[in-house]
């Protein structure tokens, strides 16, 4: 079997904010890297032995120290890193058509078994340029067209990040503040967008991988074939020579009925009032057959809900018809009705199952992958080695990700996930 385990650190320096470079490659201790459905940029950390031989840039003779104070470390430096593993490579700012380091948010020094490690806390510039810049101008049209906008805006100085939006069939006219980052503008252009590929179906996620930016359907996520499978147990397919395995998982969260009746999760109310008009709004809006489809094969819309006893989560709204147009108008911009509680019903759905899982290093995976995870069944307290336990197993959806790399073999690098989807079963919805 191929060493799963091993690592190659071909670039690690840190770029000074007058363009100075250190290489720290020779310290290297451990990397954690993290993207996630939830975060409009990604985080990480990394762990350097510090041997305290840095050539002091602060001191006027020059003599070493550790790396706090030799460079120093203020946090305004970039760094450069390259890691190399049989699965692919994770590259940030290293020789990359417009230059995507990370950017370096913290540090601090500490001593683990006798050794002096110093901690960098990364960002990726995106999370640093949203903080320098706030949404000005206005915009007009198709909300993913804004998106857009907003994307480049942020990221003009870096064209080759990957930029993946998903187009919306709904439009909202809008102007930016000087008190609204571009962020939290796309966050909350997220739960309005509703999807042109997924049959009307609103609730959208804003995130960043490795590889660039992305504004993603729910549904459509949901929907997405995969081929890769993980499983779980000894008698489970070798695949790659058991790269595809899961080594540990923990079950987060299962189907709780209580707590989907409290989230709005299978059914809502909706109330509005039209200032234009003064008309007043007032429905329940129940999860149906046809509502969306479900990642596994059981169905939601079964669930008997009797109103009378049913403390609904409640959205309200006041319209905003024609403050969106030139001169009179009673246009409607972006109706609630069409995506409040339906966006709200699919975010709260698609969490009905989460389960923590390890797996050996893939550096293929992305946060909104779908994979299939498969369990063996267990019945009469045996694990029935080859058979599958039909209701565990099936598509999931990557909500979290982690790859930790170490130098230390025995340990190993190893990437973590949190999966989710909304229903049990083997065989999805659509099928």
């Amino acid at each position: 079997m191929s060493n799963q385990l091993t690592t190659v650190v071909d670039k690690l320096e840190i770029i000074s904010e007058t363009g100075e470079v250190t290489d720290i490659s020779g310290g290297f201790d451990e990397f954690a890297y993290y993207e996630s459905l939830f975060s409009p940029h990604i985080t990480a950390y990394l762990g350097i032995i510090d041997t305290g031989s840095i050539k002091s840039k602060t001191d006027t003779q020059e003599r070493p120290a550790d790396i706090l104070s030799a460079l120093p470390i203020r946090g305004k430096e970039n760094l450069n890193l390259v890691l190399c593993h049989k699965t692919g490579r994770l590259s940030f700012g290293a020789n990359q058509a417009g230059d995507y380091p990370l950017r370096i948010a913290s540090a601090v020094n500490s001593t683990y078994k006798g050794k002096s490690i110093t901690y960098l806390q990364l960002t990726s510039q995106i999370a640093v340029k949203n903080k320098k810049k706030v949404l000005a101008g206005g915009y007009k049209g198709l909300i993913s067209n804004s998106v857009v906008k907003i994307f480049d805006s942020l990221l003009n100085e870096s064209p080759s990040r990957v930029r993946v939006i998903d187009p919306t069939k709904n439009t909202l006219d809008f102007k930016g503040s000087q008190i609204e980052r571009p962020l939290d503008k796309l966050i909350d252009l997220a739960t309005q967008s509703i999807s042109v590929n997924s049959n009307g179906i609103p609730g959208y996620f804003v995130f960043e991988t490795q590889d660039g930016v992305s504004f993603r359907s729910a549904q459509e996520m949901c929907n997405a074939g995969t081929e890769l499978v993980y499983s779980h147990g000894e008698g489970q397919v070798a695949r790659e020579e058991g790269d595809f395995r899961i080594i540990q998982f923990v079950e987060k969260q299962n189907f709780n009925l209580l707590k989907s009746m409290e989230s709005g999760a299978v059914a809502a109310r909706f109330i509005s009032l039209c200032l234009r008009d003064f008309e007043v709004r007032d429905e329940i809006v129940k999860l149906g057959e046809d509502t969306f489809p479900n990642m596994g094969a059981e169905s939601l819309s079964g669930i008997d809900i009797d109103d009378q006893d049913l403390d609904l989560r409640t959205f309200s709204f006041i319209t905003n018809d024609g403050n969106s147009a030139v001169g009179l108008s009673s246009e409607r911009n972006n109706d609630p009705q069409k995506w409040a509680v339906l966006s709200s019903m699919k975010y709260n759905s698609m969490f009905n199952q989460a389960i923590d899982i390890a797996v050996p290093m893939n550096l293929q995976l992305r946060a909104g992958q779908t994979i299939n995870c498969h369990w063996p069944r267990i019945s009469e307290e045996k694990v029935e080695e080859g058979v599958l336990d039909q209701s565990k197993s099936g598509k999931y959806l990557i909500l979290h990700l982690s790859h930790h790399f170490t130098n230390v073999p025995q340990v190993g690098s190893m990437t973590y996930m949190t999966v989710i989807r909304d229903t049990h079963g083997l065989h999805t919805g659509v099928e």
